[in-house]
């Protein structure tokens, strides 16, 4: 379970008003279940048993809690925390702390949990600093967000420096 005092990205805070929508079309549904809007049917693939799968759940918090395991190449990762991010920022962050988490509280990829951090770093430095207590105190106790992987982002930054000269 995802640290209940996480605070999100600085953005979603900004108290925003906005005018009462109205309208008066009316539309007509045949189904009281299902909207109006097009169904888009999701691809299918295959599984390595050969059995028919989805390839998406058309939900970006479940495709990412279920895909995401620990042999899951970077850029993968990577793509579906941008597409992630795009959909519900505060859930990104459970879901990354989710994959630090040990004693039974997640699913412990430790890889996993230092691209997404790393990949925050970059994205969201904000949101990062403001949540950095709560994904510490998330993880495995000898970590602490030690100062290995702070190393791990001041390397990456001088790295990226000398490499734009």
């Amino acid at each position: 379970m995802a640290p209940q005092d996480l605070l999100g990205p600085p953005e979603i805070h900004t108290i925003t008003t906005a005018a009462p929508v109205t309208t008066t079309k009316k539309t007509t549904n045949t189904t009281p279940f299902r909207p109006p809007a097009i169904r888009i049917r999701p691809r299918m693939g295959f599984t390595e048993n050969k059995s028919a799968t989805y390839l998406s759940t058309g939900n970006h918090c479940l495709d990412f809690f279920f895909h995401v395991v620990p042999d899951t190449p970077k850029e993968q990762l990577t793509k579906r925390l941008e597409l992630l991010w795009n959909y519900n920022p505060l859930t990104t962050l459970k879901l990354i702390c989710n994959l630090r988490g040990v004693r039974g509280t997640g699913k412990s990829n430790k890889e996993g949990f230092y691209t997404a951090a790393l990949w925050l770093h970059e994205n969201h430095p904000k949101t990062l600093a403001c949540n950095v207590k709560a994904i510490a105190d998330f993880g495995y106790f000898k970590e602490r967000f030690s100062t290995e992987f702070l190393k791990v982002l001041m390397f990456e930054k001088l790295r990226r420096k000398i490499g734009e000269r």
